[in-house]
């Protein structure tokens, strides 16, 4: 039978009924979703969906309108007309769901995001003559640790395509800076923020914390094992230049080096990046509600993402150096708009949490991280309690 035959008109009760079996756990049963009151049949597209099947199956059966807008592509709309199979006779979007609608059609209509473009900062050198410096290593491993933050943030706008129309470009890019340049799986953060609503599904917040023990300790002969190495690069380079002038160059790019600064360059470098970035993800959703899949099902897109996210205010500098993650809830509400946009939109989202009566979370980064830490006392507290009765 053709998409086109089975083409009709469903009323709320019907639509009910195709979709009470897929409620009751029958992986057999279909799967319809409504999108802009119009209903597609995605049972032979759940296993495909570039999303994961999970993210597709907690719509079933319900207005996955705000939802598909905000997450998808122009080119998805072309692919969803291929499951098409009928319209809804009755009004299924709810009021919160409009408010949601209503916020993404403002926004699109006066031109807040559209692509915006890199401004200029002015460039600061440290300058040091005659000696090395362990400030200046210091100082600047501080300023590599916080170009690698940075750079954390530009992966991040590109992983959600807010720096180019075409997606392709995004992709290529965030590959390269994130994954080669910084490590980081792509593929595994788009999942993690695919199901990040449901905590149990994230493997790495449920898996057990793994310690080193003291015995890894250097022994003093291995520390004085590399002891000024450059003495020895020395009396290599006076030996091997005359006879093996081929090796000239490459023994000067390890000759008159400091073990000792390489080493606190890059553990700096290291700390001062993970510092930072851990500074903004630990004020993102820590110690805000956490939806279980059964309250999923009777909340709207928009409410989920305001109530899980906390806003930060702070001066531009801050903005800056939180990537516009404080701008949490907008961010999550427009996945796909230009960080330096969040702000516009902010008084918009807040004047509709306040006309549907949603909690909208505002605070400073200081009392933001005391309400983690708060939250990660009391939770250590239930988790010694239950450790004392489990033995």
């Amino acid at each position: 039978m053709s998409t086109s035959d089975r083409q009709s008109v469903f009323t709320l009760k019907e639509l009910e009924l195709i979709n009470q079996k897929h409620r009751d756990g029958d992986k057999s049963a279909m799967k319809f979703i409504i999108i802009d009151r119009k209903v597609y049949d995605v049972t032979e597209f759940v296993e495909d969906h570039p999303g994961g099947a999970q993210v597709l199956l907690a719509h079933v059966g319900k207005d996955a309108s705000d939802v598909f807008h905000a997450m998808h592509p122009e080119s998805a709309y072309e692919v969803l007309n291929n499951y098409f199979v009928g319209d809804v006779q009755e009004t299924v979007v709810t009021e919160k769901s409009s408010s949601a609608q209503f916020a993404c059609r403002n926004a699109s209509a006066s031109g807040s995001i559209e692509k915006g473009r890199l401004f200029p900062l002015p460039a600061k050198h440290f300058m040091l003559t005659n000696r090395t410096s362990t400030l200046a290593v210091v100082a600047s491993a501080i300023t590599v640790g916080i170009f690698w933050q940075q750079c954390g943030w530009l992966a991040h706008d590109f992983g959600h395509h807010q720096c180019f129309e075409d997606r392709t470009w995004n992709d290529v890019l965030v590959v390269l800076l994130g994954n080669f340049c910084q490590g980081f799986s792509l593929s595994c953060t788009t999942h993690i923020t695919q199901v990040q609503m449901f905590m149990d599904r994230i493997p790495t917040l449920t898996q057990p914390l793994f310690c080193c023990g003291m015995n890894m300790l250097l022994q003093l002969t291995m520390l004085l094992s590399i002891k000024n190495p450059q003495w020895y690069l020395d009396s290599l380079l006076n030996k091997s230049c005359p006879t093996k002038p081929v090796i000239f160059f490459f023994i000067l790019a390890f000759a008159r080096f400091n073990v000792y600064h390489m080493v606190l360059f890059f553990l700096v470098s290291q700390a001062t990046t993970g510092f930072t970035l851990a500074l903004v993800f630990a004020l993102n959703h820590n110690g805000m509600p956490v939806i279980t899949e059964e309250k999923v099902e009777s909340m709207e897109f928009f409410e989920i993402q305001v109530i899980t996210g906390r806003d930060v205010t702070l001066s531009p500098l801050g903005d800056w150096f939180m990537g516009g993650l404080n701008y949490q809830i907008e961010h999550h509400v427009f996945p796909n708009m230009p960080r330096h946009n969040l702000p516009k939109v902010k008084p918009m989202v807040k004047s509709l949490c306040k006309k549907y009566d949603i909690n909208y979370h505002d605070t400073g980064f200081l009392k933001g991280t005391l309400e983690v830490l708060k939250t990660l006392d009391i939770t250590s507290k239930l988790s010694l309690q239950l450790s004392k009765k489990s033995f």
